[in-house]
């Protein structure tokens, strides 16, 4: 073999070896810098109200608030909580049509600041369709995600479950198809239809049981006096 060879293929694996180092380097560098947002639950699924005042209009919200726990910032963080795989968003006004978000979230912020805290809304529609508006039954197995962008373009999802025993996930969103965002969160839209159909059916069948219930009322209101007494009453007495 000529030098020339052996020169060039030395030359050749030099430039293997750099462009390994460069990819673990790489690596190292994105893992380092990976935001960690979590969303945290500050109280469970309850009634909050539009104002003050006796005729306020209610409506169900948990309140949650994010924490970035790591040494890199996070862009475009979008969070809300996840009910039996309904992924329902954080919105700044619950007429927007899509999920808001929050521009920057700094190394080791918490938003909002101090003890301060979002709600986040509930569809009570939604409820119907998972079988459960105020007994609870909704409220297992819930999670708290966030859904953010790191530094370096990538994506990232985060998933808090309520219980202290549960596990955090955090994992990378390839292409940024995080359905409930990218997809028009089908699913939830879905469940808010079923939801409705429910409700109206509830709704009818308690009408038609307080008609029914108002009907045999009446009729007992124009019952002629005496009518409906003992039958033993009535009967003449006989002698032994």
């Amino acid at each position: 073999m000529s030098v020339g060879a052996v020169i060039a293929i030395v030359a050749g694996a030099v430039a293997v070896a750099g462009l390994v180092v460069s990819a673990l380097t790489y690596w190292i560098t994105q893992r380092r810098v990976r935001p960690i947002v979590i969303c945290h639950e500050q109280q469970e699924r309850h009634l909050e109200w539009e104002h003050p005042g006796p005729d306020s209009p209610a409506f169900w919200a948990a309140s949650v608030f994010l924490t970035n726990e790591s040494a890199s910032s996070a862009f475009n963080v979008r969070f809300g909580v996840d009910m039996s795989g309904n992924h329902i968003p954080w919105k700044h006004d619950p007429e927007d049509k899509d999920p808001s978000r929050v521009n920057v979230l700094r190394p080791n912020e918490r938003h909002p600041d101090d003890d301060a805290v979002l709600d986040v809304r509930i569809d009570d529609r939604m409820l119907w369709d998972l079988g459960g508006s105020s007994d609870g039954g909704a409220d297992e197995g819930r999670k708290y995600w966030a859904y953010y962008q790191g530094p370096a373009g990538d994506w990232w999802f985060t998933s808090n479950p309520y219980t202290r025993s549960g596990d955090l996930q955090i994992r990378r969103v390839r292409s940024r198809r995080f359905g409930p965002i990218s997809r028009g969160n089908r699913r939830l839209v879905k469940s808010i239809e079923r939801g409705a159909q429910l409700r109206s059916q509830s709704i009818r069948e308690a009408n038609d049981l307080v008609d029914e219930a108002r009907a045999r009322r009446e009729a007992e209101k124009k019952q002629p006096p005496g009518d409906g007494s003992d039958s033993s009453d009535s009967q003449p007495e006989t002698n032994a």
